[in-house]
């Protein structure tokens, strides 16, 4: 009869012992060249389970049935399966007014997921776009689009969608939005912090810290034409000039005052004075301003970031999504979105974790589904690289971004991808948009098997022959026009088929010498702009190495201060002629290769206004 009593001081002395162990903390760290997740001073395999608990965030129909909280039947599956890591999506609360910020919300959110599943160990997503009352009374704060010229009026839809986005320079706005973030982050430490490993802030279109609409093909827009935009261009220009005199010269403007000073029209962004570049002397205002239009975001996700670190005195992980410089898929180029900042997340000690969607092209049964961004770099910085596996599976409800037909595809696709995860060491959590439709045990069956796996597997770093190169600068000095950026981020994909792995970083990781010893070959994609001291930092690399590099169109071409065709040769060792009128970029062998006839053409149907010619009579 005395049985209950033991158990109940059992029971209180392992929550004694728990407590005593000290607050929950959580970290990247590295073994054997490997990014690792440790909790506790435990590593821990990085796999999450995405839900949208109790929350307005469900942006996909219910697959359930009325009556069935499909995220409650999914946290269920997980804990009956061992998964106690979850990510959950919150609104960021504004407190109104004065007035104490009401966490009522995220209380039951927290509330019920811990009563599913007391072990939860989850991550916030706080999305950070301010309610309609704020937009409401700052007017003036709100994003201001403009369409990209000839490509006619903004639907009345799309229209009314881009309201609720504010300006990110938008002092007003970071000054609240901050104090908002620090105190929610605040509140869910002192009631749930044994519970939250870390915390995910973003803003911008999905909370993914890129700016809205820049996926829109059918109608092009672009932000950066608000006041608190213009405000600070202005506060860039300041810094980087220190005199209205300076930007003038450098600009060949004639501007009174820095306060006289607008943004470039849409007429200046898509223009292109050397073709598709736009001219490093003549077009600087507008490459200047291209420059400071991704530092918002940055700027964002940097000090979001920090905010964390401070409030959770380090002791809690820091995530957040950040695009790719191979975004080539914007109509208006990669500048486009704002997020060609990697460099700047990837160096600031405030970020553990840079996440994305795995890459939506070539995602059906078959295919090759690529993992996306920088994923190496990030790693090379001392960061873990995450995805969103937001695979669409035979019961999701919209039949797009290759749905599978039935549950041996399903199956097929989640192993295809785990394989990436597993070589990369990268982390991923799974994503139904809170329909419903990855709530299936045999589903969950697989994912634990692939949690087992991954847990024995040893850590070998990641060090392909291959390596693939993007640059988040040379976007810049492009005009805004996908008629390049395109072909590279198509490109980009068909690596996936060549019969090698491969890895991705950034230009600026190459020049610093972080490429691993065991690269052989080196694929420049965008390497448009290379300045002197890069070129020299290269040819060191490259001499010292070994390493083949492969250069695709214009390498070189600009060196920050002038764009000329001899710069191309400075940097390749060919010597290249600009060609006069915009042709395409097709070739035809003139001799025969292994399996490969006279006659065949390969490259793209479209015409290119810049296009240059290698020179006759030189070897090679």
């Amino acid at each position: 009869m005395r049985r209950p009593t033991h158990i109940a001081l059992g029971l209180f002395l392992l929550a004694l012992a728990a407590r005593s162990a000290g607050p929950l903390q959580a970290s990247i760290a590295e073994e054997n060249g490997v990014p690792v997740l440790v909790i506790n001073g435990q590593r821990r395999v990085p796999q999450l389970i995405y839900h949208t608990l109790l929350t307005r965030w469900r942006s996909f129909p219910n697959v359930m049935g009325k009556g069935v909280d499909p995220s409650a039947e999914l946290i269920k599956l997980a804990e009956a399966h061992g998964f106690h890591l979850t990510t959950v999506v919150m609104p960021v609360v504004w407190p109104k007014d004065g007035e104490p910020a009401n966490y009522a919300e995220l209380d039951r959110i927290m509330g019920r997921h811990i009563e599913l599943d007391p072990q939860v160990l989850t991550i916030p997503r706080l999305i950070g776009q301010p309610p309609k009352w704020w937009l409401d009374k700052y007017l003036s704060e709100r994003e201001k689009f403009r369409v990209a010229p000839g490509r006619g009026e903004m639907p009345e839809r799309r229209r009314k969608s881009v309201q609720k986005y504010v300006t990110p320079t938008s002092q007003q706005w970071q000054k609240d939005y901050y104090h908002a973030l620090r105190m929610q982050v605040r509140h869910l430490e002192a009631k749930y912090g044994e519970h939250i490993l870390g915390y995910h802030p973003g803003c911008q279109s999905a909370g993914e810290n890129f700016f809205p609409l820049a996926w829109d093909r059918v109608t092009p827009v672009m932000v950066g034409f608000s006041e608190p935009f213009r405000q600070g261009f202005i506060a860039y220009a300041k810094g980087r000039y220190g005199t209205i005199d300076e930007a003038n010269k450098a600009w060949g403007k004639r501007f009174d005052s820095f306060a006289a000073i607008q943004v470039p029209t849409m007429q200046e962004r898509v223009a292109g004075d050397l073709g598709t570049f736009r001219d490093p002397v003549k077009q600087r205002f507008v490459i200047d301003f291209m420059t400071y239009f991704q530092r918002p975001l940055t700027d964002v996700v940097i000090e979001s970031s920090r905010i964390v670190k401070e409030e959770t005195g380090g002791r809690k992980l820091t995530l957040a999504f950040f695009p790719s410089p191979q975004s080539g898929h914007y109509p208006l180029g990669a500048s486009q979105g704002g997020g060609l900042g990697l460099r700047r997340v990837l160096a600031s000690p405030h970020l553990d974790i840079v996440c994305n969607p795995y890459g939506y092209v070539d995602r059906q049964y078959g295919g090759i589904g690529l993992t996306g961004n920088m994923q190496d770099s990030v790693g090379a910085n001392g960061k873990m690289y995450f995805i969103e596996d937001d695979t669409r599976t035979h019961l999701a409800p919209f039949n797009h971004f290759g749905k599978t037909k039935n549950m041996t595809e399903t199956k097929a696709v989640y192993t295809r991808l785990f394989a990436q995860t597993l070589q990369r060491g990268i982390g991923r959590w799974w994503f139904d948009f809170g329909s419903g439709y990855m709530a299936q045990p045999e589903l969950f069956d697989l994912f634990e098997s692939m949690r087992k796996i991954r847990k024995t597997f040893p850590l070998v770093p990641f060090r392909p022959e291959v390596a693939v190169v993007f640059d988040d600068e040379s976007p810049l000095y492009m005009r805004c026009s996908n008629e390049v950026s395109i072909h590279s981020s198509k490109m980009s994909h068909d690596f996936g088929k060549m019969g090698t792995p491969f890895a991705r970083y950034l230009l600026s990781d190459v020049c610093a010498g972080k490429l691993p010893s065991e690269t052989k070959v080196v694929f420049f994609m965008n390497a448009y702009k290379i300045d002197a001291r890069q070129r020299q930092a290269l040819h060191k690399i490259l001499a010292a190495s070994g390493m083949t590099a492969v250069w695709f169109y214009a390498p070189g071409y600009v060196d920050g201060e002038k764009a000329e065709a001899a710069n191309i040769q400075r940097l390749t060792g060919i010597a290249v002629e600009r060609i006069a009128e915009p042709l395409p970029a097709r070739f035809t062998l003139s001799q025969a290769l292994p399996g490969v006839p006279i006659g065949h053409e390969f490259g793209v149907k479209e015409s290119l206004p810049t296009m240059f010619a290698v020179a006759k009579e030189q070897p090679g």
